[in-house]
């Protein structure tokens, strides 16, 4: 028997992806053992608040890194969307999972059947704002990003009129059935991997127990995403960019958002062979730089 150290985040969602991740090894290989450990980090000391400090949307991958590093884990567990776009060395990505619903999703209150105009829609961020207000004129917005369960508990308070989450959060704490509307993700483009599990490793180390777990499409589809994303080279908690790859066959889609600080956006859609993804999405990520630039001056040359 092989004992596996799996770390993640301390909360509801983090809990359920680990724990997904831990039933698929144990269903690939019996002799190996699974064991979670949760660790608290600074976002989740804050996890009953609705919304939460910028600059600690990221402030849980050092915590968990550490884990690693002192070898008190073997893996952590992440959702992919909350990732930097650059792997760490010493840490890589080893493995992702089979990618969930990728779009995003309209939840009411237990309490309504239908939405609730006149109080705002709880957004994550303001590209959402911007994205949603052709498909629900007039309705204003609030940003509330904090933990699911105190969003969840906002919802129900009746402070909002409806609340976007996205799809695969509903359905790793399977509460798909709150959905209302599910936002197709070729029109609403969700942010760069969602819906996608991830496992971090140590460098060097052997992860075959995961083999029962890994997507080789997911794989190709973030590989393209988080180059598109690492090409426009916004910071990503601006999140003012979005991009969906799907694979048919050998070939690879990828469609991608840029807004500028004015709200003005430009989307653009990419195709090509799946073993090309990471060239795919930069190249995309490129044509929607150069399109928001804009026509630009001939260059004057000197003899």
């Amino acid at each position: 028997m092989k004992k596996i150290r799996i770390a993640c985040r301390d909360s509801v969602l983090a809990i359920a992806l680990a724990h997904m991740v831990m039933q698929a090894i144990r269903d690939y290989d019996p002799l190996v053992v699974p064991e979670l450990m949760v660790c608290k980090t600074p976002a989740d000391k804050l996890s009953h608040l609705p919304k939460l400090p910028m600059n600690l949307k990221k402030a849980h991958l050092p915590v968990l890194e550490e884990q690693l590093e002192t070898g008190q884990a073997d893996l952590v567990v992440h959702h992919l969307k909350d990732l930097p776009f650059d792997d760490n060395p010493a840490f890589p990505l080893v493995a992702v999972g089979r990618r969930m619903e990728p779009a995003d999703a309209l939840i009411l209150s237990s309490k309504r059947t239908e939405p609730d105009f006149k109080r705002p829609l709880g957004i994550a961020c303001k590209r959402q704002k911007i994205q949603l207000a052709q498909r629900y004129p007039g309705w204003k917005t609030g940003i509330i990003n904090g933990d699911m369960q105190a969003r969840l508990s906002v919802l129900e308070s009746g402070v909002y009129g409806g609340l976007i989450v996205s799809a695969a959060t509903l359905t790793a704490l399977h509460q798909r059935e709150r959905i209302f509307e599910l936002l197709p993700s070729y029109q609403i483009i969700p942010t760069c991997c969602q819906g996608i599990i991830a496992v971090q490793g140590r460098a060097g180390e052997r992860v075959n127990y995961l083999a029962g777990f890994h997507s080789v499409d997911a794989w190709d589809m973030a590989l393209a995403e988080r180059a598109f994303g690492k090409a426009i080279g916004i910071d990503r908690q601006d999140t003012m960019m979005a991009a969906i790859a799907t694979i048919k066959e050998n070939k690879l889609n990828i469609q991608g958002l840029l807004i500028d600080s004015k709200g003005k956006m430009w989307e653009g859609m990419l195709s090509g062979n799946r073993e090309d993804a990471v060239q795919i999405g930069a190249a995309l990520a490129t044509r929607l730089k150069l399109d928001a630039a804009g026509p630009q001056p001939r260059k004057g040359y000197q003899d």
